[in-house]
């Protein structure tokens, strides 16, 4: 009973990892741009 929501936890957090690292490469890329022309 309570090993298919204890499946289902994890899942989702390995999902939103590889996420949230792909969201963040560019966005620091993209921060890292703006400074050097400001500079």
């Amino acid at each position: 009973m309570s090993q298919q929501p204890a499946t289902q936890r994890p899942a989702t957090l390995e999902l939103s990892g590889p996420v949230i690292d792909i969201v963040w490469i560019p966005a620091a890329d993209l921060r890292t741009d703006e400074t050097t022309t400001d500079h």
